[in-house]
């Protein structure tokens, strides 16, 4: 700690013992402009990486968004042909109970229309 004071003090001295050269106004013209190019070209490089992170972010947010919207046509896909699946499975339930209870109007030529029927509806 004792060591850092001391450090301290020796630029504070240095500091206030420092005599500036008289410059001319050319030279802090110069120096003006050079600073001037320096602050602007450290402005224009934090603006393009500012830029390209805004760029990257936008890039995987659309990226995750298709993502889950993908995900969604997907799982309305599944349900969509579950519950076709459901009701067609339904039917075949309902026909099978109706046939077993005596209540099929149908004779043997007609049961296998239905079957063909029966495949038909499963496709769609």
């Amino acid at each position: 700690m004792l060591s850092l004071l001391s450090k301290s003090n020796e630029w504070i001295s240095l500091f206030l013992s420092y005599q500036p050269l008289n410059p001319s106004d050319a030279d802090v013209s110069k120096e003006i402009q050079h600073m001037v190019r320096f602050i602007r070209q450290e402005a224009d490089e934090k603006a393009n990486e500012i830029a390209v992170s805004a760029e990257e972010a936008h890039t995987g947010l659309r990226a995750k968004l298709d993502k889950e919207h993908l995900d969604l046509e997907v799982l309305r896909y599944m349900k969509a042909t579950w519950m076709r699946r459901l009701k067609y499975w339904g039917e075949v339930i309902e026909r099978r109970e109706g046939a077993a209870e005596g209540n099929n109007e149908l004779d043997k030529g007609g049961r296998e229309g239905t079957v063909e029927r029966d495949c038909e509806l499963n496709k769609g």
